[in-house]
């Protein structure tokens, strides 16, 4: 039986050309895990619109490819999917684009989007957590605001509330008068109460210099959507600013507010970088190399052995998608529109990154892992150990 061929549209050139590399070689390890059932032909997809529509249509018209795989970058991707779709061609795109299914029924994507990561995240802290009231800092960059919104709208779905929202420069690395903000830290309105935080710590001999007001607003939780490396920023001017986090009390009443991130906080460095302001922080990810899920040991190993480096969450994601569409390949033979009826059916027995078969609207239908800092690493969260009740004497 001849292997169907599959395009792959990826970066080869350009500023991208290293992830593209990087994809490239997942895809062909997922293939010759799965005994080489796809004839893999790639071509250049680096930002040039023209050209990738160009790549795409030879991929199909000349090459007789049965799907496409990617594009990656954003700017490809909805001429890519426009153009799949016109051609009849099955494309599980590889990016985070805003939307690219809604081409039509021939394109599906096989990454992670935010607003999957948000729901995520908002349904660990209110349904596991209890949380209710928020606060946002983010980022002022078109992510950093998509982000916040939706949030925002999904917090406000599951009848929760976010009471403040403070966006602040993606070059900033001083993020106090940020943190004020965040706390309705009104120096002027509330100077009697400032006055009196002053004496109190004269009398105490300490330096009234140093005092701070305590926020105003009462949160749950604190929704930080940047990375890793300003992460451990912000969250010591939220301490700075007496915001109860990590393993930080202002005062041994305070009740601790949860920072909770995505999946751009799931780097080892974001301990050492936070230290004990993030412990106990909450983020959701698509891929732990020490997760428990089936199959995770096997692909960390493999990756390890033959490609000399340790998976990421993006190889954990082009994995599966490889492996989607590997296996609707596999059933449809030489299709398309068989392919793309397959896509929609087949089911993976053990995804690496969560996400084993595509929901109704084309994405794939992911399980996100919900992830925390403990002590020196990133632990999957666990529920908090209940003490046992003791039994009644008779």
């Amino acid at each position: 039986m001849v292997a169907a061929k599959v395009g792959v549209l990826l970066p080869k050139s350009g500023d991208y050309s290293s992830i593209g590399t990087q994809m490239e070689d997942v895809i062909r390890l997922a293939n010759d895990h799965m005994g080489g059932r796809m004839t893999l032909v790639f071509r250049d997809a680096h930002g040039d619109t023209e050209s990738t529509v160009t790549a795409l249509e030879e991929l199909v018209i000349d090459e007789g490819c049965v799907a496409i795989l990617g594009p990656l970058i954003k700017t490809d991707v909805m001429a890519a999917a426009e153009t799949a779709q016109a051609l009849g061609v099955p494309l599980v795109a590889l990016s985070h684009a805003k939307r690219p299914t809604d081409a039509g029924e021939f394109v599906f994507r096989g990454f992670m989007p935010i607003r999957q990561q948000i729901e995520a995240l908002v349904s660990h802290a209110m349904d596991n957590e209890g949380l209710r009231t928020f606060g946002v800092m983010f980022p002022d960059t078109g992510f950093g605001t998509h982000a916040a919104e939706s949030f925002q709208a999904a917090v406000e779905a599951r009848g929760g509330s976010v009471v403040v929202s403070v966006g602040y420069s993606p070059e900033a690395t001083d993020f106090r008068s940020d943190a004020k903000r965040l706390g309705g830290k009104d120096y002027t309105a509330r100077a009697a109460e400032y006055a009196r935080l002053q004496r109190d710590a004269e009398e105490k001999g300490m330096d009234p210099s140093k005092v701070v007001l305590p926020p105003s607003v009462e949160l749950d939780g604190i929704f930080i959507p940047d990375s890793w490396k300003r992460v451990g920023l912000v969250a010591s001017a939220l301490a700075y600013e007496e915001f109860a986090i990590g393993d930080f009390r202002p005062h041994r009443h305070a009740q601790r507010v949860a920072l909770l991130g995505l999946n751009a906080w799931n780097n080892p460095g974001i301990v050492e970088n936070g230290g004990g302001y993030v412990q106990k922080s909450v983020f959701v990810d698509a891929f732990s190399p020490a997760a428990s899920r089936p199959g995770v040991e096997n692909f960390v190993e493999s990756h390890r052995s033959v490609l000399k480096r340790a998976p990421g969450v993006l190889d954990a994601l082009v994995w599966d998608a490889t492996h989607l569409v590997g296996e609707a390949v596999l059933a449809a033979g030489p299709d398309r529109a068989a392919v793309r009826d397959e896509l929609k059916e087949v089911k993976l027995a053990s995804p690496v990154a969560g996400g084993g078969h595509f929901g109704e609207d084309r994405e794939v239908a992911r399980d996100l892992l919900v992830l925390t800092v403990a002590g020196d690493s990133i632990r999957e969260w666990q529920p908090p150990a209940l003490d046992p009740t003791p039994s009644e004497t008779p």
